[in-house]
């Protein structure tokens, strides 16, 4: 079975990269010490921090890397390229004109995913 989490699951995990320390720091300075004891615990973040999901979740999608990538046979546009894309730890699945899919705990998942709705 494949289970699709938010991306607020996998903040313990992501708080434990240097990437997303370096990330958060230009925005957040010292304040980035406090934030991520509370992403690593799981913690609701305060107001203040809010741009926080923003800065993990566009670091996480511009800098994921493609571990598979396969091709399905499309419309009258042709075949497209379907992605299994990773970046510390999350797992997601990238296709051109469609929403991205996930985000999943190991690549086995995206791979499911992908198999199961295309």
């Amino acid at each position: 079975m494949v289970h699709e989490n938010p991306l607020t699951h996998f903040y313990p995990i992501l708080a434990a990269s240097k990437d997303v320390r370096l990330a958060l720091r230009p925005d957040f300075g010292d304040f980035t010490d406090r934030i991520l004891p509370l992403l690593r615990e799981g913690e609701e973040l305060p107001d203040e921090f809010t741009d926080v999901h923003a800065i993990l979740h566009d670091l996480v999608h511009i800098d994921a890397r493609c571990l598979d990538s396969t091709s399905v046979e499309g419309s009258e546009a042709g075949d497209y390229e379907i992605k299994v894309m990773e970046f510390a730890g999350v797992y997601f699945v990238e296709a051109p004109q469609f929403d991205t899919m996930g985000y999943f705990e190991t690549k086995d998942e995206a791979n499911m995913a992908i198999g199961m709705n295309w």
